[in-house]
């Protein structure tokens, strides 16, 4: 039958404390993601609604197992400086997309 694996998305969402290493730290995030063995589709702030205070961050990735991007954040340099006090990963069902 074939090659059985397949590439599926999956979110992860964070909560931050916040912290003066926070803005030391966006660099090399930005960074790390770039070296990312899975692929992130989105990425960006979760914020209040008044569309300015952050209250998290929001990710969109592809990846063949859960435990590859548990893995990632998990060596993520905000996890590292403990600038989120969680993370949370779910698998996602995309039933629209109107790119």
């Amino acid at each position: 039958m074939g090659d059985t694996s397949c590439i599926s998305p999956f979110i992860a969402w964070t909560n931050p404390t916040w912290s003066s290493a926070a803005s030391r730290t966006t660099t090399l995030t930005r960074r790390y993601l770039k070296t990312s063995p899975i692929k992130t589709l989105i990425s960006g702030p979760l914020t209040q609604l008044d569309g300015e205070t952050m209250i998290g961050s929001f990710f969109l990735y592809e990846a063949e197992r859960i435990e590859q991007v548990q893995q990632f954040l998990k060596d993520d340099p905000f996890n590292k400086a403990n600038i989120w006090q969680s993370i949370d990963v779910r698998p996602f069902i995309k039933r629209v997309d109107n790119r």
